[in-house]
């Protein structure tokens, strides 16, 4: 048997709170929006987070309090009857760092609150000396108390947390410790040490040793159960200064004495592996504060993840995903398929401190702290409405009550609520005016100056008179986008206008009709998001400035409104030979960076080619619809793409191959998709045009397995595009098996910088004995150097790793034990001592870089 490296691995947890974090207090009074006539009232149940789950309703911005991050952080929403009250933080000394909590009222549902009253503050001589705040606050009817379970720290020791108690149904006053009660209610690592003791565990098996989970803090006192509540809470684990998160689970009868609930944590940095985010290198370390609510048989929690670090890095992914189980002590929650809920864009600590919660009605809302960026800090509502998510619909919407499902946020003129028809939910906005007739949001919408918008909507025209259309209350280069007199008759239609807010800083959105619009007409879903994040493309919609070229050098393709993917206009070509148009001025990217080039392309009949490229330069990305296909749909093209030494380039919508008809391109994208990788040395996904291997199913050395394969397969299982390595053979002894497949001939020198990427995934337990390995030109290889990955598991095969039916990514720092050494050869290697029988892993996205 080889020489191998005894396992070692590390795990996630959150360090709830980075004090390097700070931004001025600045409480604002949340003034009420002027309300709109009420509606027919509607029979329909309140949709759930069943509903959600299932693709059947979505959240909808409820409520938007601009203020600074750090005052809204720490928030914690409870309802009582048809009272609101809000618990976060505030800053109670600047100079020393001392943050204590307020409290707010609101009796009208959240559209207008009390001044904060302080309720817990810091106390010199106590376990809340520094700080008393992100605390979890419940009332008790049966003992007509409020609860209160919350983070402390005296400036000294490590966070605790400590358990307060308010008499009476009111907790607009100060909360106090219990008569006989010792505080702190946990003291630091009590709960996490009973839990990381054992080995085998993910919140045990992390580089250093055991029990290595500190941090109690953000619980939430989730249910009584006999006379034991549960509580949930998370923790943080620091590996070469990188911390990491996870979620755990206790009971306690007196809040004094604590019990784990689970033999594992709940939540950890794995949960959020197959969330939609384009993940830093190194994937998620973990989770930080969540909510857990339950419905029906299934509890349903909201929760932070992230990638970097949980202290807070500029530049990392920072979103909420939903996760749920049948059972609250599980270790594994199932996720929510489009997660995130709430997406990242690349700021520090962006969604913080979620609350799920219900009102009188059984309306579901969630609450949630927008610390990032700062232009958009807050705290923020957003209500569950009926209807699947439509165009633009959901958290990234700046707009209050876009579908008319509640009676607020617009003064509506002379149009009305109404629920005779609707796109989505049960309501829409009604106009029967036969003249011309407006409504406007009551509150101007706060924007990013100089940055793109598209604002939105679904308007339906009961026959084709007049025109309906959304504006922006005639300021100087609006967005104006809607159906125009002589169409639209008897059905919804999207419109979408892209629009830049120049010096803007607000906006107010209008519903308007005119042109002898004679009969009804309806509104519904309307939005104003800020499109994409890094977006380089200048004009990708052919939208901003209407039928102008700007942004764009368009040959013989010109600007045509005959058919857009979305909006109004494409890009269009009707050249029976080849064409093409460029992007004017030349696209800035960072050199030795991942991009995504994609596009829509339509072509009206099948003939010929139209794609996307980046004017020939060496090894662009280009993608397209081919000769043969395409013909009368709109057509997503796509393509990752390393831009290596390249600073600057052009993009190329181009026409080949004997195209003889129109053909059109819209909604064009050049994305950054995580920071700088390096230079590149190597890379494949194994898709054509990619590096293909040098051999198939030939073995290196092999000794007691039959049947090894080692070769691309394609449409069977890949982590990105179609095709993968597959792994495969059957391990016939229990003492020495292994198999060494070369795949790729290389000559690649190895520096002090250089890493190893991969993503795996096993499809059997032998299959987690499946790792890429190197052989270098002196002989020795990359298996038996003492290499470990980055989470500290050893990179010879016999050391198992990932898990089963799951892509997860393998990454090792290879310079720090191969520095000075050149890669030879490539291998695929199985090899285990204990197991015998079939062994599969497909392999996809390797990548060697400096």
């Amino acid at each position: 048997m080889k020489d191998l490296k005894k396992r070692s691995r590390p795990f996630p947890n959150r360090k709830h709170n980075s004090l390097s974090l700070l931004l001025v207090m600045s409480f604002t009074l949340f003034l009420s929006p002027l309300i709109l006539p009420a509606g027919r009232a509607s029979a329909a149940a309140p949709p759930t987070l069943t509903d959600l789950w299932n693709g059947t309703a979505h959240f909808e911005l409820y409520m938007n309090r601009p203020m600074d991050g750090q005052s809204a952080s720490g928030s914690n929403v409870v309802v009582i009857g048809d009272t609101w009250y809000w618990f976060h933080r505030n800053v109670a000394d600047l100079p020393s760092w001392k943050l204590g909590t307020v409290v707010e009222k609101s009796t009208d549902k959240g559209l207008t609150w009390t001044s904060p009253l302080p309720i817990l503050q810091p106390a010199a001589g106590t376990p809340w000396a520094r700080m008393v705040t992100d605390g979890n606050f419940r009332y008790d009817s049966q003992s007509n108390k409020w609860m209160a379970l919350i983070q402390t720290n005296d400036g000294v020791n490590p966070w605790t947390l400590s358990y307060f108690e308010r008499a009476g149904s009111d907790p607009m006053g100060a909360f106090t410790a219990p008569s006989g009660f010792t505080n702190p209610a946990v003291g630091a690592k009590e709960i996490w040490s009973q839990i990381t003791t054992a080995a085998g565990k993910d919140s045990v098996d992390i580089p250093g040793g055991t029990n290595l989970i500190f941090d109690e803090g953000t619980p939430q006192i989730v249910e009584k159960s006999g006379n034991d509540y549960y509580v949930t809470f998370h923790g943080a684990s620091s590996t070469n200064g990188t911390t990491h998160g996870y979620r755990g689970i206790a009971k306690t009868a007196d809040f004094q004495n604590w019990t784990p609930a689970a033999p594992d944590a709940i939540v950890d940095e794995y949960d959020a592996e197959a969330w939609n985010v384009a993940w830093n290198p190194g994937g998620p370390v973990g989770a930080g504060a969540a909510n857990i609510l339950k419905e029906g048989d299934y509890y349903y929690q909201i929760i932070e993840a992230a990638d970097v670090n949980l202290n807070g890095f500029a530049g990392q992914n920072w979103p909420m995903g939903l996760l749920r189980s049948t059972s609250l002590t599980s270790t594994t929650w199932e996720n929510w398929n489009p997660n995130p809920l709430f997406p990242a864009a690349g700021q520090v600590i962006e969604w913080q401190y979620p609350t799920f919660f219900k009102d009188s009605s059984g309306t579901t809302y969630v609450s949630i702290s927008k610390y990032a960026p700062e232009t958009e800090a807050g705290f923020r509502i957003y209500k569950l409405v009926s209807g699947a998510p439509t165009a633009d619909a959901g958290i990234g919407n700046t707009l209050l009550n876009p579908s008319f499902e509640s009676d607020l946020s617009w003064s509506a003129g002379s149009l009305s609520r109404s629920a005779d028809r609707a796109h989505s939910g049960s309501y829409s906005l009604k106009s029967t005016s036969a003249g011309a007739a407006n409504a406007m949001t009551t509150a101007q919408v706060k924007v990013q100056p100089y940055a793109d918008y598209r604002l939105s909507g679904w308007i339906y025209k009961t026959n084709s008179d007049g025109n309906a259309y959304l504006d922006m209350n005639d300021i100087s280069g609006e967005a104006s986008a809607g159906v125009n007199n002589g169409s639209g008759a008897g059905v919804w239609t999207y419109v979408s206008q892209i629009w830049n807010s120049g010096p803007n800083s607000s906006v107010n959105i209008r519903c308007v009709t005119d042109s002898g619009l004679n009969a009804a007409a309806y509104f519904d879903d309307i939005s104003l998001v800020k499109t994409g994040k890094d977006n380089i493309v200048l004009n990708p919609s052919f939208e901003t400035y209407e039928i102008s070229s700007a942004g764009w050098t368009l040959g013989t393709m010109s600007i045509s409104n005959d058919q857009a993917h979305l909006g109004s206009y494409s890009l269009k070509t009707t050249s029976p030979v080849a064409a093409n148009a460029f992007t004017a001025a030349p696209l800035h990217v960072q050199p030795y960076t991942d991009y995504r080039l994609s596009g829509w392309i339509y072509k009206t009949t099948d003939n010929g080619n139209a794609y996307l490229d980046m004017n020939d330069i060496a090894g662009e990305a280009q993608l397209g619809v081919n000769n043969g296909s395409g013909a009368g749909v709109w057509t997503y093209v796509s393509q990752d793409w390393n831009s290596g030494s390249t600073s600057t380039l052009y993009i190329r919508t181009a026409t080949d191959g004997g195209l003889n008809a129109a053909a059109y391109f819209d909604d064009i994208s050049l994305l950054k998709l995580g920071g700088s990788t390096g230079q590149v040395l190597f890379h494949t996904g194994l898709e054509s045009g990619q590096n293909q291997p040098t051999w198939s199913d030939t073995p290196e050395a092999i000794f007691n397995v039959s049947n090894s394969v080692s070769s691309v397969r394609t449409g069977e299982s890949s982590r990105s595009g179609s095709s993968a390595i597959r792994v495969s053979g059957v391990d016939n002894n229990s003492n020495v098996s292994y198999s060494d497949n070369k795949v790729f001939d290389v000559n690649i020198p190895v520096t002090a910088t250089t890493k190893l990427s991969y993503w795996a995934q096993p499809l059997n337990e032998n299959g987690r004995h499946v790792t890429v390995d190197f052989i270098f030109t002196d002989g020795t290889t990359l298996r038996d150097s003492g290499a470990a990955d980055f989470e500290g598991i050893s990179m010879h095969p016999n050391i198992a790793r990932g898990i089963v039916n799951n892509w997860r990514q393998v990454q090792c720092n290879i310079g720090k034990w191969a520095n000075g050494k050149v890669i030879d050869l490539i291998l695929v290697d199985y090899d285990q001592g204990a197991g015998i029988g079939a062994y599969t892993t497909y392999l996809d996205d390797i990548l060697i870089i400096n």
